[in-house]
């Protein structure tokens, strides 16, 4: 079971390397000041990310979104070489630094490797 914060972790996660191939729709968070708008002009990246929020979302459906979701950790995310960060927001392997988690399986025998999920403000 994961908590409602990992759960965000994740959809965060998802919405920086998952949904598009051309590019992130959410900027890593270390940066997301540069990327603003709100932190005053906007940049090249930030246009290009509204961009591609608008042509990505454009006729999607909450329902949609959320098979993106579940197609993109079941296919294309690699539990066992990939790590979670939304505060680098790209896909790569573990940190030494975080904890591997081992599921234990419904009859109490068989093992698997769980998400390693790195919190953006343990660092």
């Amino acid at each position: 079971h994961l908590s409602p914060y990992a759960w965000t972790i994740l959809t965060i996660y998802f919405l920086q390397v998952g949904p598009v191939d051309g590019g992130p729709i959410l900027p890593a968070l270390e940066g997301f000041a540069i990327s603003s708008s709100s932190a005053g002009e906007a940049t090249e990246h930030a246009a290009l990310s509204v961009q591609q929020r608008q042509a990505y979302f454009a006729g999607k459906t909450v329902g949609s979104l959320f098979m993106d979701f579940v197609h993109f950790y079941r296919s294309r995310f690699d539990l066992r070489n990939e790590a979670v960060s939304i505060r680098t927001g790209k896909r790569a392997p573990p940190s030494l630094a975080l904890p591997l988690h081992i599921m234990l399986g419904e009859d109490a025998k068989s093992t698997a490797v769980g998400f390693c999920i790195e919190d953006p403000f343990d660092q």
